[in-house]
């Protein structure tokens, strides 16, 4: 455990976290130089349910797990340092990005109506290119 959060603080240049995919990708962008690239979510997990399990099973869960879970916190308090380290710009760029994305997403739906309406089965994105 100790080696392997050594080599996270000492070999990651980066460390993103799949609960804050918008802001891993966004800090990714930075740091590579990339362009904004939307998405549309696809398996995303559903809202929670209820379930909840026994103390008694949460407990022996933990233990179990007790090393990734050390591993997982390191890894993500260096995740928060990372976003702390890009201040309020990246705060504000998450927001500019996420509005994008949702225009896309609905763009994205748009396309495939007409799509399916259509009968067309091309691509979404050979919709609307120039047919030669």
């Amino acid at each position: 455990l100790r080696q392997a959060q050594a080599n996270i603080q000492a070999h990651f240049r980066f460390v993103g976290m799949t609960e804050q995919f918008d802001l891993s990708h966004l800090i990714l962008k930075r740091i590579y130089g990339w362009r904004w690239r939307f998405y549309v979510p696809k398996n995303v997990a559903p809202p929670e349910d209820n379930y909840r399990p026994s103390p008694h099973l949460l407990g022996a869960i933990r233990e179990l797990n007790r090393f990734d879970l050390e591993l997982y916190r390191t890894a993500r308090e260096s995740f928060q340092e990372l976003v702390k380290s890009h201040g309020f710009a990246l705060k504000a760029e998450r927001r500019l990005f996420l509005l994008g994305n949702h225009l896309h997403g609905r763009l994205h739906v748009v396309r495939r109506n007409v799509k399916v309406a259509l009968g067309i089965k091309q691509t979404p994105a050979q919709l609307f290119l120039p047919q030669v």
